[in-house]
């Protein structure tokens, strides 16, 4: 199949692109393509105008500071991924984007085209919310900042106005001594994640301190498992996590397909969370 008809604009600042945005009831933003052009030629997406933002430079930049790790929206994965202050700063981020589709879709696809699309099994939504990030948004009143885990208002709906662009994404930096993990699980590598699981975990003398658990592809949105986090606090970080997670999986609601029932995800997403779990805990510095 071939798209519906559609005009193309290509602004040079974001302005421009607000503007654009204004005056076309039905645009689309095209960032990297990846996702949207499949969904033009199938007709899943019939927008009237498609609003390329390529030409932005504000958009592109990648910038580590003291507290923060701050990618452009137009940043291409391929670009991160290969970033050694993004490996150094934020290591759970460079592992999530090598899970990130190929390296022919990584060299086009980008940062704020995978947090807008939203897709439940995408790694960048799951980082962005374990990791308390922001997201700044600009529109005709000005700039706004979303915090990750007020981002994803539904099934892939951004917390985005028709008349708003993602201009970046700002992780805080952890401290040094936080451990991290992250596991995936797909039919091939490259492939949409069945599911996925991201861990940060902070442990004094042999004791869990603190830890964010974060699930993909197992809920419409990339979630935070609150409730196993409440309960794994105080406990001896080598514990054995098996009935905490079957208890806590047992009551989300969990999507399910022709291909992988509810049952499955939920068995694999423990086992993911576990390995999560286990690497975080060896990646973590326990102080003395």
């Amino acid at each position: 199949m071939k798209p519906a008809p559609f005009t193309y604009q290509c602004p040079n600042s974001i302005p421009e692109t607000i503007k654009l945005l204004q005056q076309t009831e039905n645009a689309k933003i095209l960032a990297g393509g990846q996702s949207l052009i499949p969904m033009l030629n199938l007709r899943y997406a019939i927008p009237d105008c498609l609003i390329d933002v390529s030409r932005i430079p504000d958009l592109t930049q990648i910038t580590v500071s003291e507290g923060h790790v701050t990618l452009g929206a137009m940043v291409r994965q391929a670009v991160a991924l290969a970033d050694s202050r993004i490996a150094e700063s934020l290591p759970c981020l460079t592992t999530a984007l090598s899970h990130v589709g190929h390296l022919q879709t990584r060299s086009r696809g980008t940062v704020g085209g995978s947090l807008c699309h939203l897709d439940p099994a995408a790694e960048l939504p799951l980082i962005a919310l374990v990791y308390n990030a922001r997201l700044v948004v600009e529109g005709p009143d000005g700039t706004r900042m979303i915090a990750a885990a007020d981002w994803a208002m539904g099934y892939m709906m951004p917390a985005l106005a028709p008349d708003e662009i993602l201009v970046s994404v700002q992780f805080p930096r952890p401290h040094r001594a936080e451990g991290w993990g992250f596991s995936e699980f797909a039919r091939r590598h490259g492939d949409f994640a069945i599911a996925s699981a991201a861990v940060r975990l902070t442990v004094a003398s042999g004791y869990i301190q603190k830890v964010i658990i974060g699930v993909g592809g197992l809920m419409e949105v990339p979630s935070r498992l609150t409730q196993l986090e409440e309960s794994l606090i105080g406990l001896p970080a080598d514990l054995d996590s098996d009935t905490f997670l079957t208890d806590t999986l047992a009551k989300c609601d969990v999507m399910e397909d022709a291909y992988y029932p509810a049952a499955f995800r939920r068995s694999v997403g423990a086992q993911l969370i576990k390995r999560a779990l286990v690497s975080a805990f060896d990646r973590s510095e326990s102080p003395a």
